[in-house]
């Protein structure tokens, strides 16, 4: 699984507080921005947005998924075997 971190200083939501973000209008362009990129990846390139916890839940599946046993088929009719 691979991930897109997106972070920011909360100060650069602030007009004025940095060098991004100068007044009110600026601030409504950057969220645009956000906007339109997180569109792009969603589209594109198949991208979800997911909260930390969410992120943390989805390793956890996939780290149990590679833990379990794997089904192996037989001969035998209906007896399963299973290996690690």
């Amino acid at each position: 699984m691979r991930f897109f971190n997106m972070s920011f200083h909360s100060t650069t939501l602030l007009p004025g507080k940095s060098p991004f973000i100068k007044n009110a209008e600026e601030l409504e362009q950057f969220y645009l921005k956000i906007e339109k990129l997180l569109d792009y990846l969603m589209s594109s390139a198949k991208v979800m947005p997911l909260t930390l916890s969410e992120v943390r839940r989805h390793v956890e599946v996939e780290q149990n998924a590679s833990q379990k046993p794997k089904e192996e088929s037989t001969t035998s009719g209906d007896v399963r075997l299973f290996a690690k």
